[in-house]
Formats: C-alpha cells, sequence, structure tokens
C-alpha cells in the first residue's frame, strides 16, 4: 500500500522542525548565569527540543507510512503536543522573575507551536476518521 502525502502531512513536520530548531536556537530560555551555572529554565528548553525532536521523526515516519496507520501517529502527535505545551513552567518551573527571557520568549513560543501541532494533528486525525 502506497502512503499518500497531503499538505497536513508537510505542515505536521515543518510544525515540529519549527519547534525543535527555534528552542534550540532563536528561541531558547535564558542565557547562563554569571557563574556559569543553569536556571531550571534551561532544563525546560532542553526537554522541549528533545521532545519537539521527537514530534519531527513521528511527522517524518508519517510521510512513509500508509494512510490507514496515519492515524495512530497522529494520535502519538497530539498528547506530544499536550505534554510538550506542559513542560515549561508546569513540568518544569520557569525563572521566577517575570519579565525573563524564558517567560517573554520562550514559553509562549512552545504554547504557540504545540497548539498549531496539536491542532493539526487532530484535524487530521478527525479527516482520517471520516475516510472509515
Amino acid at each position: 500500500m502506497k502512503a499518500k502525502v497531503n499538505v497536513l502531512d508537510i505542515l505536521l513536520l515543518l510544525l515540529a522542525l519549527t519547534l525543535t530548531i527555534s528552542t534550540a536556537s532563536v528561541f531558547s530560555a535564558c542565557d547562563p548565569m554569571e557563574d556559569g551555572s543553569w536556571m531550571t529554565c534551561h532544563w525546560a528548553n532542553r526537554a522541549v527540543t528533545v521532545v519537539g525532536g521527537v514530534a519531527a521523526l513521528l511527522s517524518i515516519l508519517r510521510l512513509c507510512i500508509p494512510s490507514k496507520a496515519k492515524f495512530g501517529a497522529d494520535l502519538g502527535l497530539i498528547c506530544m503536543a499536550i505534554a510538550t505545551a506542559a513542560i515549561p513552567n508546569r513540568i518544569i518551573p520557569m525563572c521566577m522573575m517575570a519579565d525573563m527571557r524564558c517567560h517573554r520568549v520562550f514559553e509562549p513560543t512552545v504554547l504557540v507551536l504545540s497548539a498549531l501541532i496539536g491542532i493539526c494533528a487532530i484535524i487530521d486525525a478527525l479527516l482520517r476518521a471520516k475516510e472509515r
């Protein structure tokens, strides 16, 4: 059975790659402290980057599998999006000061990209469920 690639497949891959790359670079959490140690937001940043990388790998896998199997991958991406959104400030605490980079840049980026991944995966899952 041949895998059919649609717009949502490509969009999910691009969003997962954006989450991974942006949180590892442009939209990362706070820099190290003056003594060289890291604040807890750094570990939240690392966790989000790793989960985003796994979501990107799952999205690449979705491009290769038959359409019938993509429903399960969609469910996995939905769960990963929820878990990713919960990492900053819920699972791993951020800095105490609200004006820090982790609160102003990193956390909103994670929430928006996770929500977009989750919404796209939900839409794709609903469309695939409707096909059945």
